[in-house]
């Protein structure tokens, strides 16, 4: 063989697209990356190897990168042979399950035949695209915009090369209370990254749930379904920030870029754009003209202004109510500092909603401020997501106006279709609404998108509940207590769900499980309904004078007082704190018809369906037609 001719077959040897030549037993012929396991040790092919060749085709095309992609044909052949490649995240739930089946290593459990794959492929097709502009079910009547736009089902996935995760970085100071500052950076970092289009990065809650967690690279990656992880860390003396960062090849472990910077505090924004350009740059990417500022966009060049937002951000992440109400302690400051800072705003905007949502301040105290402030954040900059997204709750849970809820929840997924919490909120107001297809599409993609979040998961875990699907919110919660045993929102939906059963004593555990792990007042009295329902007179009637003293001193729903008292036999007392919830305009008041109708036959809240007061007060909410 001639030097080149040797060259050659040297060069073709280490190509992950080497085709050898023979056809006896015991030779490998195809492309390395496209081989069926039994195909790439040399054994018997049939129909299903073509099959799992066409499954990787399959994947290339929606992730945009090949499933076992290596260096050489030996390690494509390892990967093949030995790597899970990761789940499909960016398309419909059945269209993952589709590709991942016929990419099964065991014959057993892959397609047998092509036309089995034929037949899910085509019920898949308005999944993919064959549902593009047509209106949901009865979208006519109600002049609805098709929600699949929004859940992701009917656009085409976005061309991902690769997936990224950022961890929360290190706290090295001698200060404990620099965490905000650790975990602030790490999370600007992340959002400029994922407006990245040819990027996965995973959501914040779910890469942070690794926080002070000794867990491996790969098992991080695995989990949260991407191929390289970022992290770093910060020691800070005063003004003198060290920040090292580095950038891990999840397959190997092995480091694809580090870098340690040495910097003044002053100079954090020009530190922050060097730190995402440098890992766009490790990652092999291009960016360009929009994309490019979108990524660099600051919001503020004031360092104290941006570390009281940091501030406050860490706060707003405790979801608690103390939680809360600091962080729009610091926001203000923030807002003091630099009177247009968007991002700020947004965030009072955003922390006012939970406070109100989860029943901790008056509708009528909370959402004039809410919607001030999203108001203000998106005149400054009309591109927020977030801002939307508070206004869009403010639309469905206080002004009871569905088509502009359902439009301005669309915007906010338009604006960042990577908001898990957008996706989840609006799987809700789609179950309110009765469009339970649109509504479970929903809520797995808010899961694919951020998997770990106990938020996330308990929204998805109502939709389910909502739609009249107990089994299923019972496995939503038996998740969340995987993923986070003390998370009081598991035990209040599994105390919901027996409750809807009429298992009282069973419901009355798992909601006394949820008020010990911090439940808010309507966890409090969903325990005094189970409570009386169950027999225990006494303990029902003791929860219902700790809201009635509670409401002196802070605050309680009125419809909290409604749900004991129908269920303690006081009917005249469950409708004049009915009308009192309507009048404060209670934001779970939207629920109400579907929860009556869902009580358990022996449940006295069922009789209210029938009074005319009551029905008076849900004609007056305008409620859409769900059958």
């Amino acid at each position: 063989m001639s030097p080149e001719g040797a060259r050659a077959t040297a060069d073709a040897m280490n190509s992950p697209t080497l085709t050898a030549c023979g056809t006896q037993a015991g030779l490998i012929l195809g492309t390395a990356a496209y081989m069926s396991p039994e195909q790439a040790r040399g054994l018997d092919v049939d129909q299903q190897t073509d099959l799992f060749s066409l499954g990787a085709v399959l994947y290339e095309l929606m992730s945009g990168s090949s499933p076992f992609a290596a260096a050489t044909t030996t390690d494509t052949i390892v990967a093949v042979l030995t790597r899970e490649p990761p789940r499909l995240t960016h398309v419909p739930t059945n269209v993952a399950d589709i590709v991942s089946r016929a990419l099964e290593k065991d014959r057993a459990r892959r397609y047998a035949t092509a036309e089995a794959l034929l037949h899910d492929l085509t019920n898949a097709k308005p999944a993919l695209g064959g549902g593009i502009g047509r209106p949901a079910p009865g979208a006519s009547e109600r002049g609805d915009a098709p929600s699949s736009i929004a859940t992701g089902e009917s656009r085409p996935a976005p061309r991902a090369l690769t997936s990224l995760a950022v961890l929360p970085f290190a706290n090295m100071s001698a200060d404990a209370d620099n965490e905000h500052f650790c975990d602030g950076l790490a999370e600007e970092l992340l959002n400029a990254l994922s407006r990245i289009d040819t990027l996965k990065v995973a959501a914040r809650t779910s890469a942070f749930s690794f926080k002070d967690k000794a867990v491996d690279v790969g098992t991080i990656a695995r989990t949260l379904g991407v191929t390289r992880v970022l992290d770093g860390s910060i020691r800070r003396s005063g003004n003198r920030l060290r920040i090292s960062v580095q950038l891990v090849n999840a397959a190997d472990g092995y480091q694809v870029w580090s870098e340690r910077y040495d910097r003044e505090m002053r100079d954090v924004f020009e530190l922050q754009d060097e730190i995402t350009l440098a890992v766009v740059a490790a990652l092999k990417l291009k960016l360009f003209g929009e994309e490019r500022a979108a990524v660099l966009k600051r919001h503020t060049d004031d360092a104290e202004a941006y570390e009281l937002f940091l501030r406050g951000l860490h706060h707003a992440h405790k979801y608690t109510a103390q939680g809360w109400q600091r962080a729009i302690e610091h926001f203000e400051k923030a807002i003091a500092l630099q009177p247009d800072y968007a991002l700020a705003h947004a965030g009072i905007g955003a922390a006012r909603g939970c406070q109100c949502f989860f029943g901790l301040l008056p509708a009528g105290q909370a959402i004039p401020q809410c919607r001030d402030s999203s108001t203000r954040a998106l005149s400054i900059d009309g591109r927020l997501a977030d801002a939307h997204l508070s206004l869009a709750i403010t639309t469905f849970f206080y002004d009871w106006d569905w088509r502009g809820a359902e439009r301005t929840f669309i915007r906010s997924i338009e604006l960042n279709p990577n908001s898990a919490e957008s996706l989840a909120y609006y799987a809700l107001f789609l179950a309110f609404e009765g469009r339970v297809d649109e509504a479970m599409a929903a809520a797995r993609n808010a899961l694919a998108l951020d998997p770990l979040a106990p938020l996330i998961n308990m929204h998805a875990g109502w939709a389910h509940f909502t739609v009249g699907q107990p089994a299923e919110a019972a496995r939503q919660a038996a998740k969340m207590i995987e993923i986070d045993p003390d998370f009081y929102g598991a035990y209040w939906l599994q105390g919901a769900i027996h409750l809807s059963a009429g298992h009282y004593d069973a419901a009355a555990d798992q909601l006394r499980k949820a008020v010990a792990l911090g439940g808010h007042p309507v966890v409090l009295a969903d325990l005094a309904s189970a409570c009386s329902l169950a027999g225990a007179t006494g303990e029902a009637t003791a929860v219902l004078d700790r809201l009635v003293d509670l409401r002196r001193r802070d605050y309680v729903p009125a419809i909290c007082l409604a749900r004991v008292h129908s269920r303690l036999g006081n009917a005249a007392a469950a409708i004049e704190w009915l009308e009192a919830a309507f009048a404060e305009r209670n934001g779970e008041m939207v629920f109400l018809d579907q929860e009556i109708a869902g009580a358990a036959a022996d449940d006295p809240l069922r009789k209210l369906a029938g009074e005319p007061r009551v029905k008076a007060l849900l004609d007056g909410m305008r409620l859409p037609n769900v059958a």
